[in-house]
């Protein structure tokens, strides 16, 4: 007969007698994993005070909670909350376990700071926390674990993971200096990862005072792919804006996607209220024409605050946004003087047609 077996056939009377002569295994040889398991299971309190003991008692207790599959372990330690300690310093392994998050009732605080404590990494208690839906959890475990470290488990979750983790993402974009950091990582996060921390911040809110801008170091990789047009749009905005180092490369990433969509009718209204208390007015008339308040937004960009010719030459634009964009530069000098460089480059980029065409332009009469 087996230790669990001799345990379970025992009443509350032998299993007392047991326990209080463990001491005795040391001659005796016994399957010590079993043996605790049993009692586990057999006798939850009289296991409580084997957790609280040293010795055998102590080894016995450990080698049955080693021994016990997970779900019975967290059934224990839910229903046993004064040993949560002991046992999870025997398995750490159960901050990573949904159910151990789901059942358990320790205080929030205390909890997942001895997950910290017992080396368990954010990716794998944060998921089971999430798994969960154990929302109570998320300041706790943004001051143990960190922002930067919760939000990086949190881009990895799309789906239904995703959806439960949405709290958890509002919380952790508050903190703008750590998204940044997450952004400007190099990890190759989704592009639906990045569209919900769009539509959580504003797009001044993510720093850059030094180096490349976060979103640009993000997004570079895949802009040329396919990119939802509100992320466009809020990249767009962004290099309206006065937070950024790399307005030119932000801007030439979101604009003809946005002209684009507002020409086709298209364009949402959460979108375009992004990018239309950036963009010029004027008096004569055109305000009601958002494709030329865009173009408009986009010359008045590179040329008022000389921004690289280079990369607005070599931006892709096909021809008629291209050509919209050089004519409405023209009207001024400084626009005209901005486009001899654009032609430069062309030429050096090997474009030698669009080259003659913007010089020709920007040679012509103008009233301006």
């Amino acid at each position: 007969m087996s230790a669990s077996e001799r345990v379970n056939a025992l009443d509350e009377e032998g299993i007392n007698f047991v326990v209080d002569n463990l001491h005795l295994l040391t001659s005796t040889p016994v399957d010590e994993g079993s043996l605790g398991q049993a009692l586990m299971l057999r006798s939850p309190q009289s296991f409580n005070g084997m957790l609280a003991a040293s010795g055998k008692a102590w080894d016995v207790a450990k080698a049955g909670l080693l021994k016990s599959p997970t779900e019975d372990v967290v059934e224990y330690a839910a229903a046993n909350l004064e040993s949560s300690d002991a046992v999870l310093s025997v398995r750490p392994d159960l901050y990573g376990s949904a159910e151990f998050w789901w059942k358990s009732e320790l205080a929030p605080s205390a909890a997942v700071a001895a997950a910290k404590v017992a080396g368990k990494p954010a990716d794998a208690t944060v998921a089971a926390m999430i798994a969960a839906r154990r929302t109570d959890l998320v300041k706790s475990s943004l001051q143990s674990y960190g922002y930067v470290d919760v939000l990086d488990v949190l881009a990895s979750m799309e789906g239904e993971a995703g959806r439960l983790a949405t709290p958890w993402l509002v919380e952790s974009v508050r903190d703008h200096r750590a998204v940044a950091h997450v952004l400007a990582s190099g990890r190759d996060y989704s592009t639906n990862f990045l569209l919900k921390v769009a539509r959580l911040i504003g797009p001044d809110d993510v720093p850059n005072d030094f180096g490349e801008d976060p979103w640009l170091i993000a997004l570079r990789d895949r802009s040329k792919g396919p990119v939802d047009v509100y992320l466009r749009a809020y990249l767009f905005a962004r290099a309206l804006g006065s937070r950024s180092r790399n307005s030119a490369e932000l801007a030439v990433i979101g604009f003809s996607a946005v002209h684009e969509a507002t020409a086709r009718g298209t364009l949402g209204d959460d979108a375009w209220s992004l990018v239309s208390p950036r963009l010029p007015n004027t008096v004569l008339g055109f305000d009601w024409d958002r494709c030329w308040r865009l173009r408009a937004g986009m010359v008045d960009l590179f040329v008022d605050r000389n921004l690289s010719s280079f990369v607005f030459a070599t931006a892709g634009f096909h021809d008629d946004l291209f050509f919209a964009l050089v004519n409405w530069a023209c009207r001024s000098k400084r626009g005209r003087g901005f486009m001899k460089e654009v032609a430069r480059d062309l030429r050096a980029a090997g474009s030698s047609d669009r080259a003659r065409e913007v010089e020709r332009l920007a040679e012509d009469k103008w009233l301006f």
